[in-house]
């Protein structure tokens, strides 16, 4: 008795100890996937970080390029102060005011096109519907009417032949 006490004890113990170590694994696993969460985000941050810093420097520089550009432009144009060359830069400018004016009304226009076809097709196809649809609901008009005509056509015979037997079984004759 006293060694099977003994075994039942080491397998309580056995299963305790079992118990322990799922439990301690699951918590191990939900502080390992934590810890990957954690640094994912914080990866993120750092590389959100980062490009950011790159962006705002790639501005500064293409600013001061763009500004170094005007200023060389500038220069130009005092060194060459000519009647001529202020008449071609203000034209240039217009046209160039001028083309951006046209693409954007070009692009409004395809818009508007796009949209007025879009509306007819609609239509169109609503039409389609209600025309298809007065079709089919004069269609199975018709055939209720038929239908009713059968059968009053049907009650009238059978009442003309129960009528008929009638005047046979009661002799009724003029």
């Amino acid at each position: 008795v006293k060694s099977r006490v003994k075994k039942m004890c080491l397998s309580v113990k056995r299963i305790q100890a079992l118990c322990r170590m799922a439990k301690r694994r699951t918590e191990y696993h939900k502080i390992v996937s934590s810890t990957v969460k954690f640094q994912a985000v914080a990866r993120g941050y750092s590389v959100r970080t980062r490009l950011n810093l790159q962006r705002d420097s790639a501005i500064k520089i293409q600013g001061c390029w763009r500004s170094n550009g005007a200023k060389r432009r500038l220069d130009e144009l005092r060194k060459c102060s000519t009647l001529t060359s202020l008449v071609k830069n203000q034209t240039q400018w217009r046209s160039s005011c001028a083309r951006g004016r046209f693409d954007r009304a070009r692009a409004a226009a395809i818009t508007i096109q796009a949209e007025v076809r879009k509306n007819l097709a609609v239509k169109g196809y609503t039409e389609l519907l209600i025309q298809r649809q007065s079709e089919i609901s004069n269609h199975a008009l018709n055939r209720q009417r038929e239908r009713d005509l059968a059968a009053v056509r049907l009650q009238n015979f059978w009442r003309l032949t129960i009528a008929r037997r009638r005047v046979y079984m009661f002799g009724w004759q003029r």
